[in-house]
């Protein structure tokens, strides 16, 4: 859970599939439910950057059977999304780490953090990598340090 800017209340439900907010008068919005008409996994955690994007990861510890998302070779996925608004959601990062867990943006929106942690694998990731951000949200790939 996270404060936005505004003081609402954001929550990765894992057990919902969902990232929702809760409004100053109690009120729940739901920010992201899918992704390409897929339910997510488990969203875990999140972070939010200066201008108020929220990129939340997205792994499955244990049982697997109910996952959803695949990328374009048909593969799982345990991605990084990213929320522009209510229902308006990109993913960020797929096959750039194994099992994303904790995530977070660097001040001044320069870079995003991602905790790899693979425990259902012998040898599995566990690594903390950083990902240069650009202006736009998006993620460079390709800077993965």
């Amino acid at each position: 859970m996270l404060f936005d800017h505004q003081g609402r209340l954001l929550t990765c439900e894992a057990r919902n599939r969902r990232v929702t907010r809760t409004e100053a008068d109690g009120a729940i919005t739901v920010l992201a439910d899918s992704y390409g008409g897929k339910k997510f996994n488990s969203p875990n955690d999140l972070t939010i950057d200066s201008k108020g994007r929220i990129y939340f990861t997205d792994p499955r510890y244990g049982p697997r059977d109910t996952m959803e998302i695949r990328d374009a070779n048909g593969k799982l996925v345990e991605g990084v999304y990213r929320i522009n608004a209510p229902g308006k959601v990109e993913r960020v990062i797929a096959r750039e780490v194994e099992r994303p867990n904790g995530v977070l943006v660097s001040p001044g929106d320069r870079h995003l953090f991602v905790a790899d942690n693979n425990n259902n694998v012998v040898g599995g990731a566990r690594k903390l990598w950083r990902f240069d951000l650009n202006p736009d949200g998006s993620v460079n790939a390709s800077s993965r340090n």
